[in-house]
């Protein structure tokens, strides 16, 4: 019986197309957005200002709802929660 050699050009065809929708799934997830987060550990009731903030882009699937996105929108705010340092900024607790 003789054997049917195959095309490795299925195989290929098929990495492709999966390469292809792994890309457009990720692309719609991870997308990266800008968030306000806390440079340093912040004590409740201080007054945000531009050296205690930075930006920092994470997934948009990551990002909470209220989560300020402009380091203007957290100047001159004050904190009702304590953050540590890495904490995304949130409106709901200024």
């Amino acid at each position: 019986m003789e054997q049917k050699k195959r095309s490795p050009i299925v195989a290929i065809l098929l990495a492709v197309v999966t390469g292809l929708m792994v890309i457009a799934l990720l692309n719609g997830f991870i997308r990266p957005t800008d968030v306000v987060i806390a440079n340093v550990a912040i004590a409740p009731g201080t007054i945000l200002t531009a050296d205690l903030v930075e930006l920092r882009a994470i997934p948009a699937g990551a990002k909470p709802a209220d989560a300020l996105t402009t380091i203007e929108e957290a100047q001159g705010k004050m904190l009702a929660v304590g953050r540590a340092p890495g904490d995304v900024i949130l409106a709901s607790v200024l």
